[in-house]
């Protein structure tokens, strides 16, 4: 409440809030386990939806809420670092994750990050679903889609080359086979 205190004393009047920040919610979810960031192990339920609490504590203070969402963010880690491999990471996860249920759908890049397949048609179909989600059970005033582009650290074309074989337009380069990932995802 003090936070909400303070920005409302700044005449802030909108609020950028995480809900989803690994393949995980901040939210009570069909579809994204409880973040880990909230009871330090994923799938935890904390008790309360923690995004209606923000929100309706926002809005005693006449503060909107915006929803920022990671579409593709499986790990925040690089699992090189913590010397766990793909499988080994992903058994961490929580049932519900889908990067757990669709390992096939999933993709390391060169830090050693997991995040899902920016080409694949599901991986497309399940951000939006959980947007959908989103909108549909809570008062937000906006999305926001961070990362929704190709990670900073690259991704081997070659990890990318079934997919590029698969969905690329004839003649497609991988730069725009990529930015066209990006665009259908936006646009779905």
């Amino acid at each position: 409440q003090k936070m909400m205190e303070n920005i409302a004393s700044y005449n802030i009047n909108t609020v950028v809030f995480q809900v989803r920040p690994a393949n995980d919610a901040y939210y009570p979810s069909k579809l994204n386990p409880y973040s880990r960031f909230i009871t330090g192990v994923e799938g935890k339920d904390p008790g309360f939806d923690v995004l209606d609490y923000v929100i309706n504590l926002a809005k005693k203070y006449n503060i909107k809420i915006h929803a920022w969402i990671n579409p593709y963010r499986v790990s925040v880690r690089s699992l090189t670092n913590d010397n766990l491999t793909v499988e080994e990471y992903l058994a961490t996860l929580d049932d519900l994750n889908f990067a757990k249920r669709n390992p096939h759908l999933t993709i390391q890049d060169s830090s050693g990050k997991l995040i899902l397949r920016p080409a694949a048609p599901e991986v497309i179909d399940f951000v939006a679903q959980t947007i959908m989600e989103i909108v549909e059970n809570y008062d937000v005033e906006a999305v926001h889609i961070d990362d929704y582009f190709y990670p900073y650290a690259k991704i081997d074309e070659a990890l990318e080359q079934e997919d590029y074989d698969k969905y690329a337009l004839p003649n497609e380069s991988f730069a725009d086979f990529r930015r066209r990932n990006v665009d259908n995802m936006i646009k779905r």
